[in-house]
Formats: C-alpha cells, structure tokens, sequence
C-alpha cells in the first residue's frame, strides 16, 4: 500500500489583543498554498464585533469564576485582552493579582499559574482548529492527512522586548506539546514584527500588488500603516520591479509604532459614559449593561460614514426597569476628545511619516490596513495627509480571516 504523501507547513500565527488569527503555508512539490484557517466555532458575537472565523482571546480576570472560557460570552463579567498579559508588569495583571490575594488570601494557585493556564487554554483551542484541517482539509481538492508543521511564525509589536517574546514562545512551545501528529520534535518557533509581517502577507497577493503598485519601472516607496485596536505598527519600503514583474523589496528606516486605536476610542467614551450614567443611577453600572452599552458604540462607529466626529447619543437598557432606556450624550466636543483620546497619536504618526516619504521619494504610495483602519474618519485623516504631500491616493485593505484572497 502506497503511503499518504507528507506536506510541509509553516503556521502563521498573529496573537491580536481582541482576536487571534492563523494561516498555513503548506508546500506541495514546487507549490506554496496560503490558507488561512477558519474557526468554526467561533461566536456570532464575536464575529459581528471582530473577524468572521477569527479565535477568542480574552481572559476573564475579575476572580468569579474560570479564567478562560474560550468561544463563549458571559455579558455579566468584564473581559480582559489577553495580550495585556504578556508584560509581567501590566495594569492588568497587577488589578488580578490584588484581586487574586484577596480571594484567596495568600491560597493555593498563584495568579500566574492562573493566567498560564488561560494563555495555554487558548493556544491549545487555535491549535485544535489546526489539526482539523492539517488531518481532513482540503488542499487542492484532495483531503490532507500528513501535514507536518516545520516553523511556527509568531508576530508582535515593535515595541515589545525579550520577556514579551519570551512568555509567548514559552506559551506556543508548552501547548505544540500535546499535537505530536502536526509538530516535529525540532519544529522551529520564530518571530517577525507585525508591520512587515502584515506587509509580506500583504504583497504575497499578486491581484492586490498589482492594484496597489501600476506597472512602472521606476522604484516606489510605500508606506505601510497597520491601523489595530490598541497600536498603529507600520514600516517603508522601496519596490523595485525586475524582469517578467519579479519585484524586490528594501526596508527603508526602522519600523514604528505608537500606542492608540479604536479599542482604546472605545475605552475613553466607556469611562465618560459610565461616569454619566453612574451619576443619573446614583448606583454602579452592571457589568451586563456596561458591555451593552460598549457594544452599541461599537457598531455606531463600525456604521459611521462622516469624515469627522459630530454629537452622539446612545441608549442602553436600564437594568432596574426593562421598560425604561438609558441615555448617553455627547457634544460635539466631548465625542472629539474620547476619539482623541483614543486616536490622537496614531494619526499624528501616520501624517508625520507621510510627510516624510514625500521628501524621499516622487513616487509614493500609501497603504492602510487594520481594524482601526476602516474608521471613515480615520481614512479621512489619512486623504488629507495624502493631498497635503501631493501623493497618490492612499490604498485601503482590510483583511478579513477566512477571506480566500
């Protein structure tokens, strides 16, 4: 009997503070075949406030019950991003160990054990999905059965240093342990910075290049701008075409990053809305409406097609008379300042590197990309930067798991 054909792989993995997403490379002969892997048991929840298909990363850290609850939602605690948790010393973990001590004075788990425990609960749930396609996926219309994962590539941010790094590979590492049939004993963890590894994913498309980049033989400096929830990563190159389109590609300068982005707009209108209504209640605000009322302004700006930020008022339940609504408003100038709040910095990033590659090059081209990135009144920032430099129109791309680009 002839024995199945072994592919090898290298797993891509992009740990977001709101979603993570993962794609295989898998090499069949002389072929590379990108495909992203789809959650099938992600939340509808989830899937309306984040990426369709994109995997749970919070963490429930307000010590009532698990810490982990993986594709599930609980509107009656607070989550917390798990990605807060990789710097030992974040306000997150510091808010979980007092609450920690307090509940068990001093018992028998240690909060990070607990954490560990949530971060491995989470790897293993993305690793499970990955073993389903790598033993039943189909890879050009045949079932896959070997696929071997030779290289796991882990991006982060720029601004994150050794014991970040370290406490993610040791998480990755830990979990591949109990997936022997898609891991070697010498599978390879390695690290790439989220601006260039979004730019290569990016690029890897040869219809987008082409949208992005006209046929030209003069070289163009791009200007890459990763719009997250929480950081703006981004990076400049030069694309040089060669013979029969074959492009190469130069970083120019170091890559950059600055902290700032709709979850943390969000976060700003959170703390003047909840101080609002916590004054009219006289009482604290449950956590069931909270994340109500966080969920409307979340799809009031997902909605929002202004280039710029005008007065708002949003409703949420009353949690003592189901009858009766709540409502939050918000000047004109109170809802600018939760947006810069929020957005101020990666904006101001954005337009100072814009200005900047207009004086290196003639030719240059500015591309968007991320969940903070789909704003209209952050493309409206982006326009006028353009216009103001005397550059081509900027290009938008929104990637989407599960997307077959």
């Amino acid at each position: 009997m002839e024995s199945p054909e072994i592919h090898s792989a290298i797993l891509g993995w992009d740990w977001g503070r709101t979603a993570i997403r993962v794609s295989l490379l898998t090499f069949q002969g002389r072929e590379r075949i990108l495909q992203d892997i789809f959650n099938t048991g992600s939340h509808p929840g989830h899937d309306e406030r984040y990426q369709k298909g994109a995997f749970n990363s919070a963490l429930y850290l307000d010590g009532k019950g698990d810490v982990s609850f993986g594709e599930r939602m609980d509107d009656s605690r607070i989550p917390t991003p798990s990605k807060e948790l990789f710097s030992s010393n974040s306000a997150a973990i510091n808010s979980f160990k007092a609450i920690n001590k307090n509940l068990n004075r001093g018992g028998i788990r240690s909060s990070q054990e607990l954490i560990d425990e949530g971060m491995d609960a989470i790897a293993r749930a993305v690793l499970q999905q990955v073993q389903s396609y790598c033993q039943g996926g189909y890879l050009h219309g045949r079932v896959l059965s070997e696929v071997k994962i030779l290289r796991v590539g882990l991006s982060y941010p720029a601004f994150w240093g050794h014991e970040e790094r370290t406490f993610y590979e040791d998480i990755i590492r830990r979990v591949m342990s109990d997936f022997p049939d898609i891991f070697t004993t010498d599978t390879d963890v390695d690290f790439h910075v989220e601006s260039l590894a979004s730019a290569h994913n990016l690029f890897w498309n040869q219809r987008l290049h082409n949208e992005i980049l006209r046929i030209s033989d003069k070289p163009a400096l791009l200007v890459f701008l990763d719009f997250g929830g929480y950081t703006l990563n981004g990076c400049m190159f030069t694309v040089v075409q060669g013979k029969k389109q074959v492009f190469s590609y130069y970083r120019v300068g170091d890559t950059f990053c600055t902290r700032g982005g709709t979850e943390l707009w969000e976060q700003a209108f959170g703390k003047f809305a909840i101080e609002y209504l916590e004054k009219k209640l006289k009482s604290k605000l449950p956590p069931r409406e909270r994340t109500q009322l966080l969920q409307n302004f979340h799809l009031h700006i997902k909605k929002l097609r202004s280039d710029k930020i005008k007065e708002m008022s949003l409703h949420v339940t009353d949690p003592q008379n189901a009858r009766r609504s709540l409502t939050v408003y918000l000047s004109e100038e109170e809802a600018e300042g939760c947006f810069l709040d929020g957005m101020k910095r990666p904006i101001e990033l954005a337009k100072e590197k814009i200005a900047e590659a207009a004086t290196l090059s003639n030719r240059v081209r500015v591309v968007v990309s991320g969940g903070s990135g789909k704003s209209s009144i952050v493309q409206a920032y982006i326009w006028e930067a353009c216009r103001k430099a005397k550059i081509d129109d900027p290009f938008f791309f929104h990637e989407k798991a599960g997307d077959k680009e």
